[in-house]
């Protein structure tokens, strides 16, 4: 994956905790992003690393 496809696909990410953030009125944890992650499928590198690995 090159770099402009990571920058794209993270500001998608940050894009959607800021709509979240946006409808609860209030700033998400990393806590909660982490349950955000579990429950949506894990970050872009740990995905990488389950698919080279």
């Amino acid at each position: 994956m090159d770099r402009e496809s990571i920058l794209l696909i993270r500001q998608y990410l940050l894009g959607i905790v800021a709509v979240v953030e946006k409808a609860l009125g209030e700033p998400l944890t990393t806590s909660e992003m982490r349950k955000w992650f579990k429950k949506f499928g894990p970050p872009p590198d740990q995905a990488r690393e389950q698919l080279e690995g």
